[in-house]
């Protein structure tokens, strides 16, 4: 339900789904696009090179993993000593679905890098092979384990991966009311509240004269010549 109100809105949204050691069943998380970064360029969510999701992590979590055996264990206020000074500091971890050739064979197989942002360290490498496919003794193909699916509102019209929504459609038009609605009530303001210079022979001072608002200044002005 929240996937199709939040759809409409942002243009694309995504839904991962995995089984999840720590809690031992299986999750299926919705995910917005500024949490999944995808190249621009990719034509599908299956062809994209990298999936990179940005998740957001308290000392707990990283603890949980380690104890695990998810994690490597490596002092995490070692890492970032700024996130040492906060008594529950969170962590910005990339999990990134790419294709690496670990094993130096010249094929790139699917793999899972975690890594801690601030301080680019890898905390966990892991592959996501869901079948090996071979001729003889040759493999000549893995198929990866796909744990994201990409649902969209209405497409880029420069054929992009990430789609457009009421939100990006609309924010310029409100926008552009709400400066036409200031402008109107601004003037209209303006021209119920009096003010301008009244007379006593004119000898201005050169230069700029500020008004507040509703106020009169002073001008002296010859004898019988009007203002």
């Amino acid at each position: 339900d929240l996937l199709l109100q939040t759809l409409p809105v942002l243009g694309t949204v995504f839904k991962k789904t995995y089984f999840d050691e720590i809690e031992k069943m299986c999750i299926s998380e919705l995910c917005t696009p500024d949490h999944i970064v995808v190249n621009y360029e990719s034509k599908s969510l299956d062809a994209a090179r990298r999936i990179t999701h940005i998740l957001i992590k308290y000392q707990n979590d990283i603890l949980e993993r380690q104890m695990a055996g998810l994690y490597v264990d490596v002092d995490m206020a070692k890492l970032n000593p700024a996130e040492a000074e906060d008594e529950d500091p969170s962590h910005e971890i990339l999990e990134q679905h790419c294709w690496l050739d670990l094993d130096d064979d010249g094929y790139k197989e699917p793999y899972i890098v975690t890594v801690h942002k601030a301080s680019k360290y890898v905390l966990r490498i892991v592959n996501r092979f869901k079948s090996v496919e071979k001729k003889g003794n040759k493999i000549f193909r893995i198929v990866p384990v796909k744990y994201f699916t990409d649902f969209h509102f209405i497409r880029s019209p420069d054929g992009g991966f990430y789609s457009t929504g009421f939100g990006a459609l609309l924010l310029p038009l409100n926008s552009s009311i709400n400066s036409l609605i200031n402008m109107l009530m601004d003037s209209g303001t303006l021209s119920t509240s009096p003010g301008g210079f009244y007379s006593s022979r004119l000898r201005l001072k050169a230069g700029d004269m500020r008004f507040k608002m509703g106020e009169f200044q002073k001008a002296d002005t010859p004898s019988g010549e009007r203002l």
